[in-house]
């Protein structure tokens, strides 16, 4: 459409392209169909800057006033919207040995305790970036999801509700789990002392050193170069939570729970992400019915 001259440009043209955001890939390369919420935000933002063009003078009237919005007809969702990842990809992941080995060398960063959660809980990025310390029961051991943060060039950081019931979620956690965030809020506490009233607190357990939200792609973008400089395969964040999921399958951990765990909305996502997993474990299995029957 923008190969198209201003003074001709028609209704039809519109709707057209309004046609081809609803029908062909999206442009943000997220997987579903747009929604009808970014499709009026589209249309805005040509309606404004065609009322602009009528007061130059550059055309008589606004032609986004003869278009009429399609509706977009919602899609029943096979995949978990809350992922950020593609499920069609190879799950890369990191063995115990290099877990461990990558968590003793993120002790040197800003980001063991966001790193050791990641792979004790499977959390996804937003939801730990958007983890409260109010969130956090230590007596009960549990984690409790309750939101997440997202990121867009018009709003900014902003945090939001889970997008299924099975994200919003309990998790049970480890003592030494919480023995790492009792360090954590630690060190947090004295950089907020050190700030005095210019510390922002919005309670959050991860987050930038003067209390505002840290910008989800801040760890997205450190994190597959951390590993490279330790000498490890370069993998992106997400790569923890799929470590977290193939180390619990491989502990002989129920599918059942594991998703729960992640927090999907159905255990058969669990199945497809990791089903490629499965089939030595059931090897296993045999082995371990028949040593209990001998």
């Amino acid at each position: 459409m923008g190969a198209i001259p201003l003074e001709k440009l028609k209704p039809l043209h519109l709707q057209t392209f309004y046609k081809e955001l609803i029908e062909g890939p999206r442009l943000d390369g997220k997987k579903g169909p747009l929604s009808q919420a970014s499709l009026v935000y589209h249309h805005r933002v040509i309606h404004k800057a065609l009322d602009t063009a009528v007061k130059q003078q550059l055309i008589p009237y606004n032609i986004a006033d003869s278009v009429e919005l399609p509706k977009i007809q919602k899609e029943l969702i096979t995949y978990d919207p809350d992922d950020e990842i593609d499920n069609t990809q190879a799950v890369k992941i990191l063995d115990e040995q290099q877990v461990n080995y990558m968590l003793e060398k993120a002790r040197e960063t800003p980001y063991y305790a966001l790193l050791f959660l990641a792979v004790r809980t499977g959390m996804r990025r937003g939801e730990l970036l958007a983890l409260r310390w109010k969130d956090i029961d230590e007596r009960q051991k549990i984690i409790k999801v309750r939101q997440t943060i997202g990121y867009t060039p018009e709003k900014g950081i902003f945090f939001k509700a889970p997008k299924t019931k099975n994200s919003r979620r309990n998790i049970d956690v480890s003592e030494d789990a919480i023995k790492v965030l009792k360090n954590h809020r630690k060190q947090q506490h004295e950089k907020k002392l050190l700030l005095g009233p210019n510390y922002n607190d919005y309670d959050l357990v991860f987050c930038q050193d003067n209390g505002l939200p840290m910008h989800p792609d801040t760890i997205s973008s450190w994190f597959p170069e951390f590993l490279e400089r330790i000498g490890l395969p370069r993998l992106n964040f997400h790569c923890l939570r799929h470590t977290h999921a193939s180390l619990l399958l491989k502990a002989g951990v129920d599918v059942k729970i594991i998703s729960e765990r992640l927090g999907h909305s159905s255990v058969r996502i669990t199945y497809d992400i990791y089903s490629h997993l499965m089939p030595g474990m059931q090897r296993t299995a045999v082995e371990k019915l028949e040593q209990l029957l001998k």
